[in-house]
Parts: structure tokens; C-alpha cells; sequence
């Protein structure tokens, strides 16, 4: 920065030695600017047990809309006592496969948001029609889907700043993608099912999916992300993978 400013000071001087004298001299070009290059930084290695950003442990809870179980302050503060400040929130619409989600549910919903929010947690989302709940392990139609879809999308939107992800989930046992009652296991329907989550959440947020191959069926690509469109906000940049059998078992399943 010195060296500019010098250089730009010593053209200005002689731009005025050259207007008071009788000979024309060529004007003089200030220098470019200095590009700036790309900056290192070197982190230190630390043993510190510090607050996960985003990512790392995080604690699981599952509401059934035949019993809904709120959020509290005594969980998530034990949770924050051990630095941890993320929670995989599921919830299950058990008695709405073929009725719109209640007006109750959907407050419910919300007030597990503002506690999340105002409890400097994130969470990790996911919907479905069963989990661990008794038979029948039924999902729902893809109509009903997508309209508990369009109920639910101001919910993510209003609430996108404590969503860390959005896992796709809806279709069979548990939202992964398999054994569904209403035949919504296909690549036609996920993709459906999947884009119209993108749509629904903000751009700043991303989705994931159980299976690496139903995004390589989805988008029809094989061949990992490249650098130049990871981060373009695309449909296939916005959509990850999650692996819920890692460390499941010795062989990881």
C-alpha cells in the first residue's frame, strides 16, 4: 500500500513540473493497484472442548403427533453443558397420512423453533409418517405429501436461521427412502419430492438424502460435484448425502 501511495505522490510531482513547463510531456499513468493475493492462515492445534459450530455431537429427539413431546430447557441446557448445540429434531405426522397437519401440530412445530432459536441451538430436521412408533409402518400418498409440504413451508422459511440441514425424509419407515407403503421408493417421486424441498428452503440452507445413489438416479450424474458448482446454489449443489449407518455396525452396513 506504501509503495502506491508513493508512486501515486511522486507521478503527481512531476504532473506538475511538466504543467509549468513550456515542452509537452505524455501524461503520466498512475501505477495499477496491487493485486492481493490469497491469505494463509495457520491454525494451531487445541485440545479445547469448544461449541460445535453447526456440525459434530448432537442430541436426538423424535415428537409423535399422537403424543407430541415439546422441546424444553432442561435438555438443551444439559446438552449445552457438554458443548454441544445441535439437535436432530424428527417428527412424526403418524395420525396425518391422510388428513392435513393440525393447526396444533403446526404451533407445536413452531414452538420447538423459538426455543431452539432463542437457546442458541440449530437443528437438524426431519419429517415422516413413522418411526419407531407400533404398525402400521405406513408413509402416505405423494398428494398428501406435497400438501403437508405447502403447510409446512413458511414453518422452514421463517425459521431457515436454525435449520442447519434438512433431511429429506417423508417417504417409508423412519423418512429413508424405502419400504413405502404408497410406492413413493422411486426415482420419479424422490426427485419430485426432493426438488420441491429445495424449493421450500431457502437458498442458504441444503437438503440431504439416505442414499448416494438416489441423487446419482435424481440428477442423472454419476461423477462427483466439481468445485465450480458446489457452491453455485444449484439444485444438485444444494443436495448432500447422509449416511445414517456410519459407524452402525463393524461393517458399517
Amino acid at each position: 500500500m506504501n509503495l502506491i501511495k508513493n508512486s501515486f505522490c511522486y507521478a503527481f510531482f512531476i504532473f506538475l513540473i511538466a504543467g509549468c513547463s513550456k515542452t509537452k510531456n505524455p501524461p503520466i499513468v498512475p501505477p495499477a493497484p496491487v493485486p492481493v493475493g490469497n491469505k494463509i492462515t495457520t491454525y494451531l492445534e487445541s485440545s479445547e472442548n469448544f461449541t460445535n459450530p453447526e456440525r459434530g455431537f448432537y442430541g436426538q429427539t423424535v415428537s409423535y403427533s399422537t403424543q407430541p413431546s415439546p422441546l424444553n430447557t432442561v435438555y438443551l441446557n444439559d446438552l449445552k453443558s457438554k458443548k454441544i448445540t445441535l439437535i436432530r429434531r424428527l417428527y412424526c405426522f403418524n395420525t396425518f397420512r391422510s388428513v392435513p397437519i393440525s393447526t396444533a401440530y403446526l404451533q407445536h412445530i413452531q414452538n420447538d423453533m423459538d426455543l431452539v432459536r432463542n437457546s442458541g441451538f440449530k437443528m437438524i430436521l426431519r419429517f415422516a409418517y413413522t418411526f419407531n412408533d407400533p404398525a402400521p409402518w405406513d408413509d402416505a400418498p405423494e398428494s398428501i405429501v406435497m400438501s403437508h409440504i405447502d403447510q409446512l413451508s413458511p414453518y422452514i422459511q421463517n425459521n431457515a436461521d436454525v435449520i442447519a440441514i434438512l433431511e429429506a425424509g417423508f417417504i417409508g419407515r423412519w423418512g429413508e427412502w424405502h419400504t413405502s407403503s404408497n410406492g413413493l421408493a422411486n426415482t420419479a417421486t424422490m426427485k419430485t419430492i426432493l426438488f420441491k424441498l429445495l424449493d421450500v428452503l431457502p437458498k442458504s440452507r441444503n437438503v440431504v438424502v439416505r442414499y448416494q445413489q438416489a441423487k446419482k438416479d435424481i440428477f442423472g450424474i454419476n461423477e462427483p460435484i466439481a468445485e465450480a458448482e458446489a457452491f453455485n446454489q444449484t439444485n444438485r449443489s444444494r443436495t448432500g448425502h447422509l449416511n445414517e449407518c456410519f459407524l452402525a455396525a463393524e461393517d458399517d452396513w
